[in-house]
Formats: C-alpha cells, sequence, structure tokens
C-alpha cells in the first residue's frame, strides 16, 4: 500500500516504521529522565593483551638471535669470549619460554568471562606460529639427515 508522507509517496509500512520508533534527544531531556540504556561494552582481556604483546616480540627476538648464531657459526664473531655459546643456547631457551608463556597467558585470556575475545585469539595464533616454524626446521633437518 502507498502512501504519501512529507509530500513523497511511500510504502505504509516504511511510514509506519518511521512514525512508531521513539525519538530521544538527550539536549531536551529533563534531568529526572535517564538516557536509553547502551549497549554494554566489554572490556579487552589483560591476559590476552600481555599474551600478544609477548607472541609478537618472541619472534623478533628469535630472529635477532637466528642472526647472532649465524654470525657466530660464520667465523664473524670473535671466539675469545668462552661464555658466547652457553650464553645464545640459554637464550634461545628463555625465549622458548616466552612463546608457551604467551600461550598460556592466551588460554587464560580466553577462559575469562565478560571480556572481549581478540587479543587471546591474535595471541594465541602468533605464539603458535614460532613453536611450528622451528618444529618445521627440526623435523626437516632429521628428514635430510643434517641434524
Amino acid at each position: 500500500m502507498i502512501r504519501r508522507y512529507k509530500g513523497r509517496k511511500v510504502h505504509f509500512h516504511a511510514v509506519y516504521s518511521i512514525m512508531s520508533e521513539p525519538q530521544t534527544n538527550i539536549a531536551t531531556m529533563s534531568p529526572s529522565e535517564s538516557p536509553p540504556p547502551q549497549k554494554e561494552r566489554l572490556p579487552h582481556s589483560k591476559w590476552g593483551i600481555a599474551s600478544f604483546v609477548l607472541a609478537i616480540l618472541s619472534p623478533i627476538v628469535f630472529f635477532v638471535v637466528i642472526c647472532r648464531l649465524t654470525f657466530y657459526i660464520d667465523g664473524m664473531l670473535p671466539e675469545s669470549h668462552p661464555l658466547v655459546n652457553v650464553f645464545i643456547s640459554y637464550w634461545y631457551l628463555g625465549l622458548c619460554f616466552f612463546n608457551f608463556a604467551a600461550l598460556v597467558f592466551a588460554i587464560v585470556g580466553l577462559c575469562q568471562p565478560r571480556t572481549r575475545k581478540v587479543f587471546p585469539i591474535c595471541g594465541i595464533v602468533f605464539s603458535t606460529l614460532p613453536i611450528l616454524f622451528f618444529a618445521t626446521i627440526i623435523v626437516f633437518a632429521i628428514i635430510t639427515g643434517n641434524l
């Protein structure tokens, strides 16, 4: 059914929906009236943010350690210091710990009720990528016999 509304031809259900929507203007409301309730915004998970930061920083530091290992293996670094190899090994293990800590933080953040799940999911994705990358390198080295 077509009717006229403010000089235009419109369908009746459109006129009804325009006229039936309550228009609230906060500026003209009296102080005793409260504004309409807004949709509650959920906060971000603090554990999820921590896992995301750890998961982003960990591959960057992994790359720096791998570059340092490459220079050490190629003989570009001086071998006069006997603790260089031990330092690099412990640094690598510490970075593996950061990846697993990021994964645990992400799982804890994902289990928190009434929080957003964006950062925990990103933390899980970014913390498992380096683990899978290095596991693939180890499996490839074992298959080719270079380990």
